[in-house]
């Protein structure tokens, strides 16, 4: 990744990156070439959720895997990103992501009928250069 910009990983330039520069230096070429072949597409920056569409509750997320196999378009999985692993980052981020799979989960098992011990829904929190 990025062999002709070894400086992208100097620890100079890594401490002067922002949440964001983490996201499309870095992250956004991972996640891309992971899903860019599957029936899955990205959704982000800062997007809410379809299963929220009705509620009054508006929880924007950093990264949403949403699968296109279906009409659809259901979210599969949910993606928070932080600059640095801190412990109220860590715990914050944590919890939300809890909170929003399990009304996915709640959602498809009700919405769209599913069978609640086929359903999953994996978060996935990004601190940095870790994950």
């Amino acid at each position: 990744m990025h062999v002709h910009k070894p400086n992208m990983f100097f620890s100079a330039n890594i401490t002067n990156y922002s949440e964001e520069d983490f996201k499309l230096k870095f992250w956004s070429h991972v996640f891309e070439e992971l899903f860019g072949y599957s029936n899955c597409v990205l959704r982000w920056g800062d997007t809410v959720p379809k299963s929220f569409k009705n509620t009054e509750i508006v929880p924007k997320m950093d990264l949403r895997i949403i699968t296109s196999a279906i009409t659809k378009n259901l979210d599969l999985s949910v993606v928070e990103f932080a600059k640095q692993g801190t412990a109220n980052k860590l715990y914050i981020d944590k919890l939300k992501m809890i909170l929003v799979s399990k009304f996915h989960l709640n959602y498809y098992i009700k919405k769209e009928k599913a069978y609640p011990f086929e359903v999953f829904v994996p978060f996935l929190q990004v601190m940095g250069l870790e994950c």
